[in-house]
């Protein structure tokens, strides 16, 4: 193992640091459809508001209630945690997509797997609320709970997109883009390559050039993170990707520095590859880096790891502009990266990435994001580091809080 991929791997004491969040510095963020969302913390009660208007508001209650997987858990480890009551303001019906808002403020400011939530007489559309989170998997009815009106809510599904809006979630922010509302039908293909021969699932089609595949606010740096599918005919997206390869540390990753017909040609020959979906990562209306999302079973990486699943998932990265380095931004664009392709499809249950390890900073963003390190091995233009993250292990860390 090289000395700089043993120097990223030491750093994992401090990585693992780093993934405990710090303390919110503001009360307000964005949410994917840009709308601003301000929250007031009382001594029993947070007061929330989106665009200035007053939504809803949540009150600790005195009693508590044990939340945990009651039969699997031992009564020790299933401590009681206070319970909070959804609170309409005015008695007004509440709408879903403000439901939704008051869960993501609640595990934005608290590091925690579950809430128990009492949705009761202060909402005045009780059942209609219970039902959306409910049937969304957001809502967990446990026959334990001491009131019936109470919910459990678990991270594990607010993370992967449960009960969020069609318009307005992390995931296809705009409702505009590719994404029906049930997965693609799996239907058998193949592919024959000079690289693999291999039989997989017909991939859905790609996204149309400028899709928004995700948005989410990154509270360290301040900053919206949106990634969108790359447009050949958006002339600022293609001289960023000119100009990022023809710099020196980019180039001696990439190995990609040439004129702008290369460039042209490589991106053009990307978007018509069916494994592979070309992305632009932007913070806030600024282009920092190009990403290539790919299916890793009709990928040459799937010769060199273990069994590759029929969802499996890898991504290829670059950062071109030197303001948004730092562990910070690595930490933001890595991480809402995994959470797409997670996102993307319910049955990815696990990613791949294969980062050169002499590489330290690719390699140690994407340990950041989760990824543990399996083996090293030899493609024929670089020596990497074989890297996989689950779905089960990503939403345990909390990457996204």
């Amino acid at each position: 193992m090289s000395k700089e991929a043993i120097q990223a791997i030491s750093r994992l004491a401090q990585i693992k640091a780093l993934f405990k969040p710090k303390p919110l510095s503001e009360h307000s963020f964005n949410l994917p459809d840009s709308s601003i969302i301000n929250f007031a913390l009382g001594q029993n009660a947070i007061d929330i508001q989106i665009n200035n208007i007053m939504v809803a508001s949540v009150k600790t209650l005195e009693r508590k209630q044990s939340p945990g997987l009651v039969g699997t858990m031992a009564p020790r480890r299933n401590a009681p945690v206070s319970v909070v009551q959804l609170v309409s303001p005015q008695n007004l019906p509440l709408q879903d997509k403000h439901v939704w808002a008051v869960v993501y403020v609640l595990f934005v400011i608290q590091t925690v797997s579950q809430i128990v939530i009492n949705v009761g007489t202060t909402v005045p559309n009780a059942a209609e609320v219970t039902r959306y989170l409910v049937d969304s998997g957001l809502g967990i009815r446990r026959k334990e709970l001491v009131d019936p009106s109470d919910l459990v809510i678990s991270c594990f599904a607010f993370w992967q997109g449960a009960g969020a809006p069609q318009v307005g979630g992390w995931f296809n922010p705009t409702g505009k883009a590719f994404m029906s509302n049930t997965p693609f039908p799996f239907i058998p293909s193949f592919t024959r390559q000079p690289t693999v021969i291999t039989a997989h699932p017909l991939r859905p089609p790609k996204p149309r050039a400028g899709d928004i595949l995700y948005r989410r606010y990154i509270h360290a740096v301040q900053k919206m993170v949106t990634l969108v599918a790359l447009d050949l005919n958006d002339e600022i997206q293609f001289q960023c990707f000119h100009k990022w390869n023809n710099l020196d540390r980019v180039d001696s990753a990439w190995k990609e520095a040439g004129s702008e017909e290369h460039h042209r040609q490589y991106l053009e020959e990307r978007v018509k590859d069916p494994h592979s979906i070309p992305i632009v990562g932007y913070w806030d209306d600024a282009p920092f880096g190009y990403f290539e999302a790919f299916w890793v079973k009709e990928d040459h990486t799937s010769t060199f790891g273990e069994t590759s699943l029929d969802y499996d998932r890898g991504y290829h990265v670059l950062i071109g502009e030197d303001d948004f380095r730092g562990f910070e931004y690595r930490h933001g664009w890595a991480v809402s990266m995994i959470h797409l392709l997670f996102l993307w499809d319910p049955r990815t249950t696990r990613l791949v990435n294969e980062p050169a390890v002499e590489s330290p900073l690719i390699l140690m963003s994407t340990l950041s994001g989760g990824f543990a390190v399996q083996k090293e091995f030899d493609f024929p233009h670089k020596r990497s580091a074989y890297l996989t993250i689950s779905r089960e292990r990503f939403l345990q860390l909390p990457l996204l809080q």
